[in-house]
């Protein structure tokens, strides 16, 4: 009620209504035409608090006299949410389910902004974005109206786009083989190939890899969401409407349970899905615990042609209770037509185990499958090789046997169709010839070397086989090292291969018997003859199929030897003439060097000239017509030519005369007056 003298109401749908009183002396009377209501149903107002006090004076009855001082009503409004629980990354054509918490009153969601594009009420709303996008909530009560949002963002991710995987295939053994892998959006990468290769990286290499590295290279680029080249579920979402949509063909399988598992037991159960992967690599995780029951089994079908997977064509790996393969037991892996024939392509014996196992079926451009058991890079199985179907319109699983609802279970499927070809080439094997590879021989300035065949080259097993013999110019003290470059200047070769840095020799190539490619052995090869004045060089014979192509010096596989020349001495000279019956022969040489004289072939004793060159040696009393040769060594050098042939003269002999008359005389022996 309200004085004599009036006041005011204020405040209307605020926090906070106050009645103001005003100054009072008298009695309010609060009944009939003075009553004053105070809210409606459009004030939001929840509560009211009155202060009064009791007038003094005859007839003083709280109940009936009243005087207001104060009037306070309080705004009821809605209380907002404190935060959004939910799944925050999804996958792309995945949903997830956003909740309110705390607060009161009905939640309103919006998309945009606070009071935005209405999305839904309730406590709770699934959405499924294609793009991030940030939810608002907020609470409201009627009449009186909105709280303030609390909001949250949904990321969508997707599989891994623009897979591929290639590599610098092909190569020669003994060079490094490269592998790139390439997709946007991946997480973490997986490779799996010939030799027992595995690798985590991105682009891994192989360093001189071999010809067991030849063969079909596996990509698998992953993340949450799929590897964006092949069948992906991990049955995170517990359905099998999306992501992707699976048919249940005959029986049961539970949803919510995170993996793949049928319901029943004693029966067969069949589930499928699209796909049209029939080459690359297929991994799934399963669990099959059963009590050593044959009829216990778990099939994965990797490619099918049709949904019913029973009366379809394509190839399955069939896991049994039982361990042995004998009996269709054990691992087998299966072609399958149109139901009326199935065949194994090969089977394994394994230890069957209560713990949940990892297999990989991979299938090349060979037509080869190999089978792979728990993260191991060597196959436990590698099939005869099978084309009959190259493509696929279904995958699926089928689990039959007793206890299936317990002990079969399938999870984790990760498949991709990403793969790449890598041929490494063999290269020809050098052999051996008659020097011991990276030996040194030495020969005489001027000479001629041979080197015969031991053991020939071979193609290595596949393409045409050439041999070629390079001779080297040495540049500089040492060995080869690697780097036939840089050490040997100039190159000469048995033919002409338009290897960089060589010229072919017509020397070399009649050496090497007139042509490459033929031609094992070396015979009557003068060096000096392509380099005038050299004495170092290293000479090769080099081995190489067709397949590789002409290498790079140092690349190929190579035979070699050093090859010195020694100088030879100068030919000493024979002072004549000289005359029957003399003991001494005398002449020039080089300085300091031994020479040896020769008298009708027989070698006399070794003399040594002198600092200037001058020698004489002593000899038997000569004959003459007798021959006379002499050589000569400088310590360190090649013996030299003979010299000129000297032949010994006859003495001249005693003049006689007859005696005559009385007046001829004869004065001494030889000599005429």
């Amino acid at each position: 009620c309200v004085q004599n003298g009036g006041g005011t109401v204020s405040g209307n749908n605020t926090t906070t209504l106050v009645l103001n009183a005003g100054n009072s002396s008298s009695a309010c009377t609060c009944w009939g035409n003075n009553e004053v209501i105070v809210g409606t149903t459009s004030d939001c107002i929840s509560t009211v608090t009155i202060l009064f006090r009791s007038m003094s004076g005859s007839n003083n009855n709280p109940a009936q006299y009243l005087v207001i001082s104060n009037l306070t009503a309080t705004i009821q409004t809605a209380t907002a949410p404190t935060g959004i629980t939910g799944n925050t990354t999804i996958c792309s054509g995945s949903s997830t389910t956003l909740t309110a918490t705390g607060g009161s009153a009905t939640s309103q969601w919006f998309t945009g902004s606070c009071g935005g594009t209405s999305v839904g009420t309730g406590t709770f709303i699934t959405v499924s974005p294609t793009v991030a996008t940030t939810y608002f909530v907020r609470n409201f009560t009627s009449p009186c109206g909105f709280s303030s949002c609390v909001s949250t963002t949904v990321n969508v991710n997707s599989a891994p786009t623009s897979v591929s995987a290639t590599s610098n295939s092909p190569i020669c053994a003994g060079s490094q083989l490269n592998l790139t892998g390439a997709a946007t959006g991946n997480t973490s990468w997986s490779w799996l190939g010939p030799n027992n290769f595995s690798s985590t990286v991105q682009s891994p290499s192989i360093a001189s890899a071999t010809t067991a590295a030849s063969g079909t290279y596996f990509l698998t680029a992953q993340n949450s969401c799929g590897t964006g080249s092949g069948l992906f579920d991990d049955f995170s979402d517990n359905n099998f409407t999306s992501n992707p949509v699976w048919t249940e063909q005959t029986g049961t399988y539970n949803t919510g349970v995170g993996y793949l598992q049928p319901t029943n037991t004693f029966t067969d159960e069949r589930i499928t899905t699209p796909s049209t992967q029939a080459y690359g690599s297929w991994k799934f995780d399963f669990q099959l615990v059963a009590n050593v029951n044959s009829n216990d089994v778990i099939r994965f079908h990797m490619i099918s042609n049709n949904t019913t997977l029973n009366n379809s064509s394509g190839y399955y790996v069939r896991i049994s209770g039982v361990g042995s393969a004998s009996g269709g037991n054990g691992i087998h892996l299966y072609r399958i037509d149109n139901s009326t024939t199935q065949v194994s392509l090969g089977s394994v014996s394994y230890t069957p185990s209560t713990s949940m196992r990892t297999m990989i079926v991979t299938r090349g451009s060979d037509n080869v499958f190999r089978v792979y058991l728990d993260g191991s890079s060597t196959p436990i199985l590698t099939t005869t090789a099978d084309g009959t179907y190259t493509t696929s319109s279904f995958a699926g699983v089928w689990t039959s046997g007793n206890n299936a609802s317990t002990n079969h279970i399938v999870d984790n499927i990760v498949c991709s169709s990403t793969l790449v070809d890598v041929t490494v080439n063999p290269i020809a094997t050098a052999g051996t010839f008659q020097y011991a590879n990276l030996s040194t021989q030495t020969i005489c300035a001027g000479s001629t070397i041979s080197c015969s065949n031991v053991t020939s080259p071979t193609n290595g097993g596949a393409g045409t086989l050439t041999t070629v013999w390079y001779c080297g110019e040495l540049n500089a003290g040492g060995t080869i090292g690697g780097n036939y470059g840089s050490e040997y200047g100039n190159w000469r070769e048995s033919t002409l291969l338009n290897v960089s840095g060589t010229t072919s020799s017509s020397n070399l190539n009649a050496a090497a018997g007139g042509g490459a490619g033929t031609s094992f052995a070396l015979t009557n090869y003068n060096p000096q003859s392509d380099f005038p004045g050299k004495t170092n060089f290293v000479i090769i014979r080099r081995a190489y199929n067709s397949l590789c192509g002409v290498c790079p010096l140092g690349v190929c596989q190579d035979q070699y030897f050093y090859l010195n020349l020694t100088p030879v001495t100068a030919a000493p000279t024979i002072t004549t003439p000289i005359c029957s019956g003399s003991t001494t022969i005398s002449g020039t040489s080089a300085a300091n060097a031994t020479v040896i004289v020769t008298v009708n072939g027989v070698a006399q004793s070794p003399v040594t000239a002198n600092g200037s060159g001058n020698w004489s040696a002593t000899v038997s009393p000569l004959i003459a017509a007798q021959s006379i040769t002499a050589t000569a060594q400088v310590s360190g050098q090649c013996v030299s030519a003979s010299s000129n042939i000297v032949t010994v003269n006859p003495a001249v002999s005693t003049p006689t005369f007859t005696l005559g008359t009385a007046s001829t005389r004869c004065i001494a022996a030889g000599t005429v007056s």
